[in-house]
């Protein structure tokens, strides 16, 4: 399998059932360096889930709940290029 393929199989099957532990594996695998709140592996997951196309609306749920019960926002904050402002 490609690197890429194993990247993403990897990134399936914890968007799939996103555990903390699963979702530290990533967090290294990715060469992310070690993170200041041990919850925001876990939160990326769940932001990223919420936007994965192949996610179902109960794992939608799941995360938006996940999200709030562990005081992270659920919105994707998103960069508006035409406000010179933000650049």
């Amino acid at each position: 399998m490609s690197e890429f393929g194993n990247w993403k199989r990897r990134r399936n099957a914890v968007l799939r059932n996103p555990t903390t532990a699963d979702a530290m594996e990533f967090w290294d695998y990715a060469t992310l360096g070690k993170p200041e709140n041990p919850d925001v592996p876990l939160a990326g997951v769940h932001k990223a889930r919420i936007q994965w196309v192949e996610a179902t609306p109960l794992m939608i749920a799941e995360s938006k709940l996940w999200l709030s019960n562990h005081g992270f926002k659920h919105e994707i904050e998103r960069i508006n290029y035409d406000d010179e402002r933000q650049l």
